[in-house]
């Protein structure tokens, strides 16, 4: 493997979210969720976190792993071997033992899939995907994709693809499952939550090429539906807002629902049309204070974008030491679009995730909108990415986020100000009210 490199935040930056080729699955731990950085050369050592035990010191740590591996190429009996497979293996195991699902490690097919999700045209169903303990779980469908059209819903769970039972597969085994030409069909059975029998949806595959904005008019009222903060979202973002404004748009409902995340800098780009930069940081990093955050994700909270009943009071949100954290800032240019006193709402609800999410605690700390809808999903984590020479990279985490007011964010998820449920099948309970607050204050 080469010197590994990091993603900088002088650029491009989320995300995660892997897409794995052809299923059009964004997994959070892989490669969207890197959030912060883009692939850029790193430094050839960078220096162990003071009090990490060294690798060298005292007895070789891979001696016995060297031993095995050695003996498994002069003895084992099935052959042929596929010595980069068991490389591939060794390596995520590794990285699986520190029970952090963002920090993994992804083949060749699955690193390419990233740039093709942010790149918003690739083949596929279209399904940001988790893998919490293994289980391929789904935490948005794309707007307008075939998983969305097929009635797929996040929190639902994968549980077999065609027939074949895929929990606990490698990715990989997935991909080889589920990819296929445009127009053909895969059946997914689903465990969704609240529901004793598994579902079954025959999915049509398609090309996908979903815009990462769009915008309509409710009257006087623009409504602006952002799908992933990808290569192309600023720009899309610029020219839906000109069109709004120019249109007389006096007030903005800003959808952020199903939107699992993208570059971290497209979110500070997002907050710097509505919120001005002088307000305040878009977000903070914490780097020192892994302890502490590993002792809040191991405190039992409700599940991620579930709402709460609306007779419980809402627990004061988490925080961490934040006197060291880095001020990430919001961004403006000079002939971007400032919308900075048109009303807002935004929808929010359990796929708002990652990316998105920093652009709810920033909009909620600095009072610039009211957030409807419910809990979103809770990723906050910022994952450094390196690349190896034969295209396969490994994640991991480095920091995490926090709202500007220091709120903790992973695990947890942002609860909205007003929470409304989403009927099934109904219609858009979460947008009308969030007209309703805009026209009437209530």
């Amino acid at each position: 493997m080469s010197q590994p490199r990091r993603l900088s935040p002088a650029v491009r930056a989320y995300v995660t979210v892997a897409l794995l080729l052809s299923l059009v699955l964004c997994t959070f731990s892989a490669g969207i969720a890197t959030e912060r950085y883009l692939l850029q050369p790193g430094a050839a050592g960078a220096a162990a976190p003071e009090g990490a035990a060294s690798p060298t010191a005292g007895r070789d740590d891979l001696a016995d792993f060297r031993e095995v591996l050695r003996l498994v190429e002069a003895e084992y009996y099935y052959r042929p071997l596929d010595r980069q497979k068991m490389i591939y293996g060794a390596t995520r195991g590794l990285l699986s033992t520190l029970g952090d699902d963002y920090t993994t490690f992804l083949e060749p097919v699955q690193q390419q899939g990233v740039r093709e999700a942010m790149s918003g045209d690739y083949e596929g169903i279209g399904v940001y995907l988790e893998m919490p303990e293994g289980r391929f779980t789904i935490s948005a469908a794309m707007n307008g994709s075939p998983a969305e059209r097929a009635g797929l819903r996040a929190r639902d769970v994968i549980l077999r693809v065609d027939g074949r039972e895929v929990t606990g597969l490698p990715q990989e085994e997935l991909i080889k499952l589920v990819r296929g030409k445009a127009g053909t069909v895969v059946r997914l059975s689903v465990q969704r939550p609240g529901v004793l029998e598994a579902l079954e949806f025959d999915v049509t595959r398609a090309a996908i090429n979903i815009p990462a904005v769009t915008s309509r008019p409710e009257g006087d009222v623009a409504i602006v539906s952002v799908s992933i903060f990808g290569d192309k979202t600023t720009e899309q973002l610029d020219a839906e807002l000109r069109k709004a404004r120019d249109a007389g748009a006096r007030a903005i409902v800003l959808d952020l629902r199903n939107n699992g995340g993208g570059w971290v800098v497209a979110a500070q780009e997002m907050l710097g049309r509505f919120v001005d930069p002088e307000r305040g940081p878009a977000l903070l990093e914490d780097q020192a204070n892994g302890a502490q955050a590993k002792a809040l994700l191991q405190t039992p909270t409700p599940a991620p974008g579930a709402a709460a009943p609306a007779a419980t009071p809402t627990p004061p949100p988490a925080t961490i030491d934040t006197a060291g954290a880095k001020r990430e800032p919001i961004l403006a240019k000079p002939d971007s679009p400032r919308l900075y006193d048109l009303p807002i709402v935004v929808l929010v609800n359990g796929g708002t995730a990652s990316a998105s999410e920093i652009v709810v605690g920033a909009m909620q700390d600095y009072g610039r909108a009211r957030i409807v809808g419910t809990r979103t999903f809770g990723k906050g984590s910022i994952q450094s990415v390196h690349e190896f020479k034969d295209g396969s990279s490994a994640r991991i985490t480095i920091a995490q986020w926090l709202t500007p007011q220091g709120r903790v964010i992973q695990g947890r998820g942002l609860t909205p100000d007003l929470v409304v449920e989403q009927p099934q099948g109904g219609p858009d309970a979460q947008l009308a009210r969030a007209l309703a607050l805009l026209r009437d204050g209530r």
